[in-house]
């Protein structure tokens, strides 16, 4: 099973992040130059809300790309369940997304290769995706505490400024990712399983020419 994430979203984060270590090494060598001022209070602003609403569209990415990677899974498993499973147990079984409690059930054994197959690969999807958003976490954890610095700065420095320079702040985070960076249903998250037999099998929205990639490659 492969997915494909488009690598221009990462690029856009690189860039960003490029952008703001060039400032801020700048401005540090300025501090022994004379002439170099300190980046405005708009300049550096719009660099951190700019990175972390970057991090927030890429966090949004990710996990849709775990709920849309669990349903292509589901779909397939609920396709190939044995006729004679209970409605209660079928119904529990297919609202599980997780692989252990998934092979508990004694209909599991009963599954076609190609399903149990699937599982292992949703449930590798999901593990290196999850790493993934740890990291982006501790990325966005860093420029919120960029963020409370620029705060207690402007309310030190500017204070009549500051509940105007939040509300900019805030507009900017709330703004689509489809401004800046592709709403991830725009390239939806799919698995090639073998199960899928017919287009008109998918969910409904969902097209298989359209992928991410676990490796973003």
């Amino acid at each position: 099973m492969v997915f494909f994430i488009q690598s221009d979203r990462k690029q856009t984060y690189r860039n960003m992040t490029m952008l703001y270590r060039i400032l801020i090494l700048v401005c540090i060598i300025g501090l022994f130059l004379p002439g170099c001022e300190k980046p405005s209070w708009n300049t550096r602003m719009q660099l951190i809300a700019g990175r972390e609403r970057n991090l927030l569209c890429e966090l949004k990415i990710l996990r849709d790309s775990i709920d849309a990677g669990w349903m292509i899974f589901q779909a397939g498993l609920k396709k190939n369940l044995p006729a004679k499973m209970a409605v209660a147990e079928r119904n529990n079984m297919l609202a599980l997304r997780n692989g252990p409690l998934i092979r508990m059930f004694a209909s599991f054994n009963e599954l076609d290769p190609a399903v149990k197959q699937s599982l292992l690969e949703v449930e590798k999807m999901d593990q290196k995706i999850s790493t993934e958003i740890s990291e982006k976490k501790k990325q966005l954890e860093e420029i919120e505490a960029s963020r409370r610095q620029l705060w207690s700065e402007l309310a030190e420095e500017n204070p009549d400024h500051l509940e105007s320079a939040r509300r900019i702040y805030q507009q900017e985070l709330e703004l689509n990712c489809t401004s800046k960076i592709n709403h991830p249903h725009e390239h939806e998250s799919i698995f090639t399983l073998g199960f899928f037999t017919d287009f008109n099998e998918l969910p409904p929205g969902r097209t298989r020419d359209r992928f991410y990639s676990i490796d973003g490659t």
